[in-house]
């Protein structure tokens, strides 16, 4: 798989805690600017069912603007939403575990907050 980002666009665009309704127009207007390579889902305070609910939606916005739809700390949720991916942090899964769950997926591991993240596909 190839990681094809534009240099005129590298927008990590990273979701708020809570997604209230109007958030959903106001992303497919950030979107449709052209100006966003990824979206992530980040939602720590929510259910399973409700977090699915909500990424389907936020998913479906993010394909039709040729987005990348990356899912924070969950690689099994990144699996059910067939997102594109999926973002670890330091003390999250480990890598080689996330990678047998979500194959060919990009996945973004934080090393340290001050280093650039490690970047694995497949």
């Amino acid at each position: 798989m190839s990681l094809k980002i534009s240099k005129k666009k590298f927008i990590y665009l990273i979701s708020p805690n809570k997604i209230p309704n109007s958030f959903y127009k106001n992303l497919k207007l950030v979107l449709k600017t052209g100006k966003v390579s990824f979206f992530q889902l980040r939602l720590k305070n929510y259910s399973l069912k409700k977090k699915i609910i909500i990424g389907k939606k936020i998913k479906n916005i993010c394909k039709k603007n040729k987005v990348k739809f990356i899912i924070n700390d969950d690689p099994l949720l990144a699996l059910k939403l067939n997102a594109d991916g999926c973002h670890l942090g330091q003390k999250d899964m480990n890598i080689n575990i996330a990678k047998k769950i979500l194959g060919k997926k990009i996945i973004f591991k934080v090393k340290k907050f001050t280093k650039t993240p490690t970047v694995a596909i497949g």
